[in-house]
């Protein structure tokens, strides 16, 4: 890649890539301790409201990981070209993200939610139509989440950690940690994220550009709020 960053110190990548599920995580458990306070420890209504509030709780989260990661890459030295944000090749980069964004859509769709979603799903920030909140949610799945994941995980994480480690173990490690921040939605999106986020990892490796990796990103969440409504 160009502008080759410095892998001397990782520490910065090993935190950034548990942020991500352990921010989330806080977010979850601070609200639900305000909710059982407010809702006077009252079981169903805690649910509820904490169900109708997942795409706030995401969106807080989707924010404050996009300025950790401007923090970071100040801390680092590092500029946006070097993970990825560059204007060559742009057209190519979104033609390919797309068609991969279809073809990882259709193979959780027809092989892995049919193996996976078996195992265990429907945690709570599992999502449907009927949800209060549900265009913030998709809105905040279609720009939010692809720009701030495909950023963390792929840009930062995979650029920092294949110079040291290599393309295939930084994939795998950054995978792992992709899977960890769908903790909410049960072990079986857990297990499809691991699957999906290996693919991008590949196409990031390959293309070495975020704007496949963030149009691929787009696109599967797209299809995804799409098939809800439908």
């Amino acid at each position: 890649m160009e502008n080759q960053v410095n892998n001397s110190n990782l520490k910065n990548t090993w935190k950034i890539l548990i942020l991500p599920s352990a921010l989330l995580l806080l977010i979850t458990i601070v609200y639900s301790l305000y909710l059982a306070f407010t809702l006077k420890g009252d079981g169903a209504a805690i649910g509820t409201e904490l169900s109708n509030s997942v795409p706030f709780i995401l969106s807080i989260n989707y924010a404050l990981l996009l300025l950790i990661l401007l923090i970071f890459l100040h801390r680092d030295k590092i500029k946006f070209r070097q993970i990825g944000f560059r204007s060559r090749g742009f057209k190519t980069d979104i033609i390919i993200g797309a068609v991969s964004g279809i073809v990882i859509f259709l193979v959780v769709k027809f092989l892995l939610n049919p193996i996976f979603l078996n195992i265990g799903g429907g945690g709570i920030f599992s999502m449907n139509r009927d949800n209060s909140s549900f265009l913030l949610y998709a809105v905040s799945s279609v720009v939010l989440a692809p720009f701030a994941q495909e950023s963390i995980f792929r840009g930062y994480g995979i650029t920092k950690l294949q110079t040291r480690y290599g393309g295939i173990i930084a994939i795998l490690i950054t995978a792992v940690s992709f899977s960890l921040l769908h903790f909410g939605e049960g072990i079986g999106s857990m297990l499809i994220a691991l699957v999906v986020g290996s693919f991008l990892g590949i196409l990031f490796v390959w293309r070495k550009s975020m704007t496949a990796n963030i149009a691929a990103s787009v696109l599967v969440s797209l299809l995804t709020v799409l098939m809800l409504i439908f």
